[in-house]
């Protein structure tokens, strides 16, 4: 069975039927959120967001192409998933740019790198965005780095600034899938202990081969039970897309997934 290969291909052991059907059932129900490292405007990658994607999905967009002048939520012609909006902590989303937010259905905050007690810097930012984006009706997430979390409380009180956490370990991805797990499900219990209310979402990349595809799409498949959504980082390439593609397909069997909701108005 292919939950069976996802399981082994992160190198842990096999769960029961039972359980295997329980994490693939879960994982064709929950989201997903796309942060490309590129304008989506005109690519392939948005036709396919549009033709493949849910309402409870979500593609980020950079501040540097929502927020120029003229522009607007609107005019990234998104049709079926949520936009969200990747903003620096000197944006101000309640006056100077709100215009340009109409439209968007979050806000995503990256902290600088975050060393030992210097939280209270990054939570005078990360507490103005979140109450500009609950005023504005947006949900609020922060993401989680590596670097950000070798002082355990730093996930705690991320998590509590924040509807969304997403968590990004690049490295601890090379580390194989019971290493990896263990560090993740620890960051998780942190952010949940300090935030009951707080969604999890697991940060992966889209890869350049079908292999590494596979080995992405048995993480998600190992994490399944610890998580709210899944995010995808991708590239402006067609290997990327590929990938997502691919990635889709896995983790959204047409037998396990529910009827895709009509699109936005």
């Amino acid at each position: 069975m292919l939950v069976g290969v996802l399981a082994l291909a992160a190198g842990l052991p096999a769960l029961t039927a039972m359980e295997d059907m329980a994490r693939m059932a879960k994982l064709a129900r929950m989201p997903v959120t796309i942060y490309p490292d590129h304008d989506v405007r005109g690519t392939a990658l948005l036709a396919w967001v549009n033709e493949k994607a849910r309402a409870d999905d979500a593609l980020v967009v950079s501040h540097l192409d929502a927020l120029k002048v003229s522009a607007r939520i609107a005019d990234l012609q998104v049709t079926t998933a949520e936009v969200w909006v990747h903003v620096p902590g000197e944006v101000s989303i309640r006056d100077t740019h709100r215009r340009n937010f109409e439209g968007a259905k979050g806000v995503v905050f990256v902290p600088p790198a975050i060393g030992r007690g210097d939280f209270r810097m990054v939570r005078s930012v990360s507490s103005r965005l979140r109450e500009d984006a609950h005023a504005a009706g947006m949900r609020f997430t922060m993401g989680m780095e590596e670097g950000d979390l070798r002082l355990r409380a730093n996930a705690a009180e991320m998590a509590r600034e924040a509807d969304i956490v997403t968590i990004y370990l690049p490295r601890k991805l090379q580390a194989g899938g019971k290493e990896f797990r263990a560090y993740f499900e620890r960051i998780v219990q942190d952010a949940r202990g300090a935030n009951p209310q707080v969604q999890v979402e697991l940060a992966l990349t889209t890869a350049n081969s079908l292999e590494a595809t596979r080995y992405i799409a048995s993480l998600a498949f190992a994490n399944a039970d610890l998580i709210d959504r899944l995010g995808f980082f991708c590239e402006n390439t067609p290997e990327s897309l590929d990938s997502l593609r691919t990635l889709m397909t896995v983790l959204r069997p047409p037998d396990l997934v529910r009827p895709t909701t009509e699109a936005k108005p």
